[in-house]
This record gives C-alpha cells, structure tokens and sequence, in this order.
C-alpha cells in the first residue's frame, strides 16, 4: 500500500525523497505488534533515555496509518475513490484498520507503562494528554457549517475525533472537566463559554464509553 501511496503522490508530483534510516519508534512499533508488553517497556525506556517523549510517540503512532501521513484530506479522497481499483480499495482497509489496532494498542500500553514513571514524568503526561482532549473537544465543539458543501468535512472531522476519544476511553465527566477549564480560561463571555460547552455536550454524549 505504502508503494501505491508513492505512486499516486509521484503523479501528483509530491514525491518526497524514501526515509533509509532507523527510527527510534521501531522498537516500540515491533514490541505493539507482537503484544509484549515487557519487549515495550524496554523500549521505552531506551526511547525516553534518547530524548523523545510522548508527543514525538504520539506523531510516530499518526504515522502507522498506511495513507493519511502522506495525503491531504483531498488527496485521501482521490486516492480511495479514483486511483485505487476496487482489489486495492479493500487491501487498504485491511491495512487502516490493522493499523487502527495497533495504534490504539500502542498507546495504552505507553499509559500503562507510565504509571512507574517519576510524578514529575505523569504530570507531564497528564497535561500533553489534557491537550489532546481540549483539541479534539474544540473540533466537536465546532458550530455546523451554514453551507451545505462544508458540513460532510464538519462531520468527518467531529466522527474521527469522537471515535478518538472513544478509542482511548476517556471519560466523559473528565472531558467536560477539561474542556470548560479551558473555556474559562480562553473565553471572554460567559455566554460564549456556555455555547461553546452545550456543543460539545451534544457530541461528547454519543461517546460509547
């Protein structure tokens, strides 16, 4: 699939150079995909010991999926519907959803981890993981376009968020918490702050978790 990718981005004319070096993440993909959690926390710590952190896991996890690292929204979709043939179309969901899988597996095995690390180390990583809900309680809390042409992509961005957070289990008392913390602290009126939250209310209250 990569090599459909590349050829697609080539006739597009967005060909980029091929990566020949090893990734720090490499470990810790290989650990996820045999489900060894022992094999992921040496990784880790060889990992962290080099100067990454969790948001560099957290784009490297973004990098698992075999199109959407590459490809614009727009290109994405030409790609699925004008470039593949209905054989490849099917190979590539087998790839996103393994991919899915692994990505989510992934990361719950660096929270489980985590919970030995130092308390200055889960402080901070209860803060990046704070700005992860903030940011896609913002896109959930977005008001729907007024065009018609702009509500498929509203939609599309508020589903993957949501399913994000369902992916992740995040609690929905806590991703209220979070989210009006930062209204209060971002938002000038009381009254754009409540808007803001009712919005979210509606979306956070599909949440499957």
């Amino acid at each position: 699939m990569y090599d459909l990718r590349e050829k697609y981005l080539r006739k597009k004319g967005k060909a980029r150079p091929p990566f020949h070096g090893t990734s720090p993440f490499r470990n810790l993909r290989e650990a996820g995909m045999a489900n060894d959690f022992e094999a992921f926390k040496d990784a880790r710590k060889v990992y962290l010991a080099s100067g990454k952190g969790y948001e560099n896991f957290v784009k490297s996890l973004n990098f698992l999926d075999p199109i959407a690292s590459r490809l614009s929204d727009e290109d994405e979709r030409k790609f699925e519907h004008e470039f593949l043939n209905d054989l490849q179309l099917r190979k590539l969901k087998v790839a996103r959803d393994y991919a899915q899988r692994l990505r989510v597996r992934l990361w719950h095995m660096w929270n489980d981890a985590a919970k030995h690390d130092t308390p200055g180390m889960v402080e901070e990583l209860r803060a990046a993981q704070e700005r992860e809900i903030i940011s896609k309680a913002r896109v959930m809390a977005a008001p729907i376009p007024a065009l018609k042409s702009k509500k498929a992509e509203w939609r599309k961005r508020v589903d993957k968020a949501r399913a994000w957070m369902e992916e992740r289990g995040v609690d929905v008392a806590e991703a209220r918490r979070v989210y009006w913390g930062y209204l209060k602290r971002n938002v000038k009126t009381e009254k754009a702050r409540r808007l803001g939250m009712a919005r979210f209310r509606r979306q956070v209250g599909k949440l499957g978790v």
